[in-house]
């Protein structure tokens, strides 16, 4: 019986946590939640490295004077900040999902994801640095000012923002998301843009919550090898 037990929790350290899961239709379908608030967002990664999920999304709830980098480090469980260019610290925060980690450049035109890991307890997503790519910055819904270089002045993107999935057109911003500021209903995608080609992101599946955590679920798995091993002793 605890042999069963036993290969049973061992096997759910592999299981990836997306198994199953629908893709997001709208924010009722998000599953993974950080902030407190009246407003709604929603932050989208998309790694382009042919790994499943293409892309997943976060929710962040807030109310008033949220940019698209509070709501980045809201959601990543650790953050570090460091001057574009030079590399030099700045600042570093901690957020709610201990499964993503970012590092950001800070720029005059605001902030802009460098690289980051993603481990929900499955294979580990990365891409580290600025030599195959980028990770371009995607918007839907709010007013952002922007140079428009076709036209060769000033302009402003001006979209409402809508819960609802299916009427996400993205963006690619000019602006960088400690500019960027929220509205309800706004989305943000960060889509890695392999070998300096840009993809737009593509419908997610809901990022897990964190919990019961892989470490958890190791312990117990332990817990119950030892236990089978003490009554075959026995």
């Amino acid at each position: 019986m605890l042999k069963n037990i036993v290969a049973a929790l061992s096997a759910l350290l592999f299981i990836t946590p997306w198994a199953g899961a629908q893709l997001v239709q709208d924010f009722d379908d998000i599953e993974n939640w950080t902030g407190t608030g009246t407003n709604r967002s929603a932050m989208l990664i998309q790694w382009n490295d042919g790994g499943t999920p293409t892309s997943v999304v976060w929710g962040y709830r807030w109310n008033s004077g949220a940019s698209g980098f509070d709501m980045l480090r809201a959601i990543a469980g650790n953050t570090t900040v460091q001057e574009a260019g030079s590399g030099d610290f700045i600042e570093s925060f901690t957020g709610a999902d201990s499964s993503l980690t970012l590092v950001v450049d800070r720029y005059n035109f605001g902030d802009a994801v460098y690289s980051m890991v993603y481990n929900p307890g499955g294979p580990t997503r990365t891409q580290a640095d600025w030599d195959s790519g980028f990770w371009e910055y995607f918007a839907f819904g709010g007013t952002i000012p922007y140079y428009d270089w076709n036209l060769g002045t000033n302009a402003t993107y001006n979209v409402a923002g809508d819960p609802s999935y299916s009427a996400v057109v993205w963006w690619s911003s000019q602006v960088g998301a400690s500019d960027r500021p929220l509205v309800d209903g706004s989305w943000d995608a960060w889509s890695f843009a392999v070998g300096f080609v840009s993809t737009p992101a593509v419908q997610p599946a809901p990022a897990p919550v964190p919990e019961p955590g892989v470490m958890a679920l190791l312990v117990l798995s332990g817990v119950a090898a030892f236990a089978a091993r003490r009554m075959r002793r026995a």
